[in-house]
């Protein structure tokens, strides 16, 4: 399986079609993962990424008004350094960012699909106890004793979908 991780966005470098393939291949494999009722752990990796990815657009202005300056101009007389900003745009960050912006609904869709799976067990799943309660009560189901007089629990424990 393809792995879908902020790296992946990161490393994207000049060829962003062949990046945008790769992240579809990711989600694609994920939402296979979804159809064969496997939620753990691609809905909770796609969960983190989303989150990541969104965080980082956010932070992004931010970013760039944190980035390193050029020193341009020396002003001797009035003790004054003149700096040239650096800019994002056209860069391979700027790349980067598109690249996520484009991706984000990709991995909402993708998320959508997991989430529905998860709350369909979620509002379906019946979990009973079955073996010895807390402050020495008695056994649920299926008592039984041992020959050394140690009771006992047959039977295992039912999950049943409603």
């Amino acid at each position: 399986m393809h792995q879908l991780s902020l790296e992946t966005f990161l490393a994207s470098g000049q060829d962003i079609e062949s990046n945008q393939y790769r992240i579809l291949q990711g989600l694609k494999a994920l939402t296979a993962e979804f159809v064969q009722n496997r939620l753990y752990p691609a809905l909770s990796e796609l969960i983190d990424l989303l989150h990541s990815l969104r965080a980082l657009v956010q932070e992004s202005s931010a970013l760039e008004q944190r980035l390193p300056r050029q020193l341009t101009h020396i002003d001797l007389e009035k003790k004054k350094l003149t700096y040239k900003a650096h800019s994002l745009s056209g860069s391979d960050f700027t790349r980067v960012l598109d690249l996520i912006r484009w991706a984000i609904p990709h991995i909402e869709a993708a998320l959508e699909e997991g989430m529905k799976i998860y709350d369909f067990v979620d509002e379906n799943i019946s979990i009973e106890e079955v073996g010895i309660l807390s402050g020495g009560e008695e056994l649920n189901a299926g008592k039984r004793s041992d020959q050394r007089g140690v009771q006992g629990v047959s039977g295992t424990p039912s999950v049943r979908f409603a």
